[in-house]
Parts: structure tokens; sequence; C-alpha cells
């Protein structure tokens, strides 16, 4: 057998059985830091809002309103930024006499071929 054919059969099964060992280690290594981290608690967001806005017995669960006012400042900032943004773009300069002229002749030209 030709030595060139072989070494490049080698190659192949080493760095299929690299692939597959690395891949398999990842995906251990993916759940085991999945299974560590699930079973501390998240850390809770807190409230924007400080304490002396809101009253005692308030408390902290979002209502409709409380979406509505976020959806609406967040509706005016992306209008801002479009206003701040906007550009005009033109379009383009018309063409010479001359390269119309042309544009006309060639095109004339294929419709007579046919």
């Amino acid at each position: 057998m030709d030595p060139a054919l072989t070494s490049g059969v080698n190659v192949t099964v080493v760095g299929v059985t690299v692939v597959f060992t690395a891949l398999t280690l990842l995906m251990l290594l993916v759940s085991l830091m999945g299974s560590a981290l699930s079973e501390r608690e998240a850390p809770r967001a807190t409230d924007p809002r400080s304490d002396t806005d809101r009253a005692p017995n308030d408390t902290a669960t979002p209502t409709a309103a409380d979406d509505e006012v976020v959806l609406r400042d967040v509706a005016i900032a992306a209008y801002a930024l479009h206003q701040a943004r906007r550009v005009s773009v033109r379009g383009p300069e018309p063409a010479s006499s001359w390269l119309s002229a042309g544009r006309q002749k060639q095109v004339g030209d294929r419709s007579r071929r046919r």
C-alpha cells in the first residue's frame, strides 16, 4: 500500500477521534456547570424605585400601568434616536444626453436583432 494513503487515513482517524472526544468532554463540562449553577438561587432584581417613593403597603409587583409607562418611554427614546440620526439620500445625477443616446442605441440594436 502507498504510504501517503495510509498516513492520510491515520490522520483522519486521529482527527475524528480528537473531535468526538473534545465534544464529549465539552458536553460533560456544560452539564456539570449547569447542575452546579442551578442549585443556587438566582439573585432577585431590585426595584428601580427607591423605598421613599413607595407607600408602606405598596408591593413590588409590576402592573399593566407600569408596563404601559415603560413601553411609552422606550417608544419615545426610539423615536428621538431615529430623529437624531435621520439621513436623506439623494438619487443619482441625471445622465448626460450623450449617455442617454448611447443607451437608447444599445437597446434599439438588441431589439432589432430578434
